[in-house]
């Protein structure tokens, strides 16, 4: 096992559409960094009395730009986009606004009863060669977030990590830290440094360098799971209306975008709308990482 030691400090860029997902993914790459310092801005709702939710929206340009991003942490290729949304983020004035969602197989699981048998291998051979191409680390997570059986496809009926991490990124969300805990929980699960991400501190120590208090989230979702739940159900009736079913999904004036390869598409378009850059150096200037 390789201690974890996160990712090579954050380069400027110029984000245009001819440059290269690998030469962009490599500029981009956040270290271990302290709360609020690389991770651009994000929308975060209002707190919620008790009992309701507020998942946030989609905003018009009135009250700046922004765009939704449907997640899922068992899905590699919501990893392997991972760094060209952050890249997005710090060099557009535009906010994130990350909503998790549960992957198909709690979603659809009847899905995988009648994919093809094709399905699972070439899934597997894509996401590898996708992570090659743009040069990102990777590995399937250990243990997968999803309990089932490869052979058969059967999913179990206890899902204990991947209804923990989804409440968790929902809790991460509604305290306005959800991308720098997608930024930090994915790698652990998907750079292929850590086995046994569910043990030890792996999962404390990746919300401590996202600004959360692992405690403190565990806590407020036992005491009140329904309202993660429902913050959750809210996000996955979203993406269902706004036109798809799969993840990564960004969704920009009710317009969607699927797929890891469809972040230069949303970036056109928003800058079609009018989507100004930060101001010169903003978000991009080289920094040391922040360990604790």
């Amino acid at each position: 096992m390789r201690e974890h030691t996160g990712s090579a400090p954050l380069l400027s860029v110029t984000m245009t559409l001819s440059v290269s997902p690998s030469r962009l993914i490599e500029a981009s790459r956040p270290p271990f960094a302290s709360p609020g310092s690389v991770y651009g801005r994000e929308s975060s709702p209002e707190p919620a009395a008790a009992g309701t939710v507020h998942a946030p929206k989609s905003r018009g340009a009135a009250v700046g730009f922004s765009f939704d991003l449907f997640w899922s942490f068992r899905s590699p290729y919501c990893y392997l986009t991972l760094d060209r949304i952050l890249a997005v983020g710090r060099q557009y004035e535009v906010a994130v606004n990350v909503r998790p969602v549960y992957p198909l197989a709690i979603r659809s699981p009847e899905f995988f009863k009648r994919v093809h048998p094709s399905y699972r291998p070439y899934h597997l051979l894509d996401s590898q060669r996708v992570a090659d191409h743009l040069g990102v680390p990777y590995r399937r997570p250990l243990p997968d977030p999803i309990v089932m059986d490869m052979e058969t496809n059967a999913i179990a009926p206890e899902q204990p990590y991947i209804h923990r991490l989804t409440r968790l990124g929902m809790a991460a969300v509604l305290a306005g830290r959800g991308l720098p805990f997608l930024d930090q929980v994915s790698r652990i699960l998907w750079d292929g440094t850590v086995d046994g991400w569910d043990r030890g501190t792996y999962l404390a120590d990746a919300a401590a360098r996202a600004g959360l208090d692992l405690e403190v989230l565990d806590r407020q979702i036992a005491a009140d799971p329904a309202t993660y739940d429902a913050a959750i159900q809210e996000n996955q009736e979203a993406h269902a209306a706004a036109g798809h079913w799969g993840v990564p999904t960004t969704v920009f004036e009710g317009e969607p975008f699927f797929g890891q390869d469809r972040i230069e598409l949303l970036v056109w378009r928003m800058r079609q709308r009018g989507l100004p850059k930060r101001g010169a150096g903003e978000g991009l200037r080289s920094r040391t990482p922040a360990r604790g």
